[in-house]
């Protein structure tokens, strides 16, 4: 469905990129980049590696960034 490629492709393709830059290049953080389906992806993630979740600073998911409008950012309520 066209809709489907600004809404889920989209953004599959530019954390993609993201994550070629980054690893392009020296870094003095460690990097993870999951690509998971939807809400039930990070949920299953989240419930097998719990353990790690608490290791996590910062999560970015990107989504809609595939039409002409501007980019918006939204901070969660943490």
């Amino acid at each position: 469905h066209p809709s489907l490629a600004n809404d889920n492709l989209s953004g599959i393709v530019v954390a993609t990129a993201l994550a070629a830059h980054v690893r392009s290049r020296k870094r003095h953080l460690s990097y993870r980049f999951l690509f998971a389906p939807a809400t039930i992806g990070a949920i299953t993630w989240l419930a097998a590696h719990g353990d790690r979740a608490k290791l996590i600073k910062h999560g970015l998911i990107l989504t809609c960034v595939g039409d002409p409008g501007p980019f918006n950012y939204k901070q969660s309520r943490r």
